[in-house]
Formats: C-alpha cells, structure tokens, sequence
C-alpha cells in the first residue's frame, strides 16, 4: 500500500496494535488510489487476484460485468465505473482488512446500494473486515454492519 503509512494519517496521540498477519488495503480517494496503469480493468484485477475466476466474480460483484465483456481500461470508465474498479482491484489484492472512505459517493442511491449490497456479501465471504467511512446512510444500511461508530467533532460514540 503506496503511502498509506503517510503522516497526515498517523494518529496525534495513543497506540494502534495490528496483528503480524494483517493484509490490509486502503482506498482514500484523491490520496491513495489502485494504479491500473495501461491495463484493461479484467487483467489488472486477474493479475493481483492470481485467478481468473475469482476476478470475474469479484468484478461482478461491484458492477463491473460490463468491463469484463469490453476490456475497457479505466480511462475509458465513468466515474461510477472507476469506483467499483477500484473497489475490485483492492478486493483482488487478497486483503483481510480494507480501509475505504466514501467508496459510493459518486454512485446515485440505487446504484450505492447495489454495489455496498454486493461488497458486504463478498467482504464477508473471504473473511474481509472492512472499516468504511461514509456519509451516505443507504451504504451504511445495506452493508449491515457488525459495528457503528459516529465520528463527529464531540468525539465518537458507538450505535451498533
């Protein structure tokens, strides 16, 4: 993971303790970003997976059947399409933690839906914890998560 370890996101104060086997990924957009380079969306996403089967369904997952058929690259993407390729190029890296801000937020309320539905499900059936900041209460609603925390200026407090 290019610069996750960055100083804007090293905590001001107390400790953060990973287990040795923590594979973790992250996708902040604007700062850390999946690099396709000149790849067709399937090949990167074959590539990092190591199986092809696994990458069609992981690109299905988040939307992206269309890609698979058109071996588009993700400058031929809308935006939409790019943060569900990201999504699955990330997923395709074999990761049991993914840190995702806003992975929706270009998507419209069906779509977001869809696509957080698809995630969870396929988050949950490779043993992926996700720790996913969004603004969008339908994201936070179909993902079902195991635990909510309100992140605000008073500080944190737990709903679920």
């Amino acid at each position: 993971m290019n610069g996750w370890r960055s100083w804007r996101y090293r905590p001001d104060g107390g400790r953060i303790v990973l287990p040795h086997n923590i594979r973790a990924e992250a996708y902040l957009p604007g700062e850390v970003e999946p690099n396709f380079g000149s790849l067709s969306i399937l090949e990167a996403v074959y590539r990092r997976a190591g199986d092809e089967t696994l990458a069609v369904e992981i690109l299905n997952a988040v939307g992206l059947s269309d890609a698979v058929l058109f071996r588009a690259t993700v400058n031929q993407l809308s935006t939409g399409q790019r943060e569900r390729a990201n999504m699955a190029y990330l997923l395709a890296g074999g990761p049991n933690l993914v840190l995702i801000d806003e992975f929706c937020a270009h998507l419209d309320p069906a779509l977001a839906r869809r696509v957080a539905r698809k995630v969870g499900e396929l988050a949950r059936k490779l043993g992926i914890t996700l720790l996913v900041s969004t603004h969008r209460p339908e994201v936070l609603q179909t993902l079902l998560p195991d635990h909510t925390l309100l992140v605000g200026y008073g500080g944190v407090a737990r709903l679920t």
